[in-house]
């Protein structure tokens, strides 16, 4: 894979950075999260329509690439069950 993308691990831990790229491949993740404020704290943009990132899994193997096809800033309370199904979070 082309591995000039900007690399992204879904989770801090090797279990749920497995079980998240699991659910990638599978198609139930489909949509993603992040805190606008740590975007603001690490001095990072946020992502852009058409931005394309490689997903790794915890042995840093390659395991998809995804694109972002719509950015929305939401408020927390205003995440709605449709987007909470396609986000598809690993309990």
């Amino acid at each position: 894979m082309n591995t000039d993308l900007p690399l992204i691990h879904f989770s801090l831990n090797a279990e749920t950075i497995d079980s998240c790229a699991h659910v990638i491949v599978k198609g139930h993740k489909r949509a993603t999260t992040g805190l606008h404020a740590a975007y603001l704290f690490d001095n990072e943009p946020l992502p852009l329509f058409g931005d394309h990132t490689l997903v790794r899994d915890s042995m840093d193997r390659d395991i998809a690439i995804i694109e972002v096809t719509q950015v929305e800033t939401r408020r927390y309370r205003e995440v709605d069950a449709a987007f909470a199904a396609v986000e598809g979070a690993v309990d």
